[in-house]
């Protein structure tokens, strides 16, 4: 029997310096907190590696989305669904960053595939949705 899987899509907005998740939120089983949570804890790392695209490009701003296998509370894979950030090196920083998360064991399913935007934006610039 092939294992359970659930979906999650949420949005971190990183404008301004802040993270916050944005309203497109989809659950199946899986409780939205414990996702927000971790994306949460790690905003700093996902900021610093932004941070270092603005140093080479002021005005870099974009969108990229990452699919990531949770497996036993450890990610397994993690995907670029799409991407319109210009810059390679911060789309690599966050992939890596991403990839060293751990998440609370699910007691349901064996594995956990979420879907995750992440949109990018200078200071003054408008936010998506």
């Amino acid at each position: 029997m092939p294992p359970l899987v659930d979906e999650f899509a949420a949005g971190l907005d990183l404008r301004e310096g802040r993270a916050a998740p944005s309203s497109t939120l989809l659950a199946t089983s899986i409780d939205r907190g414990a996702i927000r949570s971790v994306v949460s804890a790690h905003r700093e790392e996902i900021r610093a590696c932004y941070d270092v695209g603005r140093t080479r490009d002021p005005k870099l701003e974009g969108r990229l989305t990452l699919r990531w296998t949770v497996r036993h509370g450890e990610i397994e894979e993690v995907e670029l669904t799409e991407v319109t950030l210009a810059d390679a090196c911060v789309v690599v920083c966050v992939i890596d960053e991403v990839g060293t998360w751990s998440f609370p064991r699910l007691r349901a399913a064996e594995e956990l595939k979420i879907t995750y935007p992440f949109l990018f934006t200078g200071a003054g610039a408008r936010s998506e949705g």
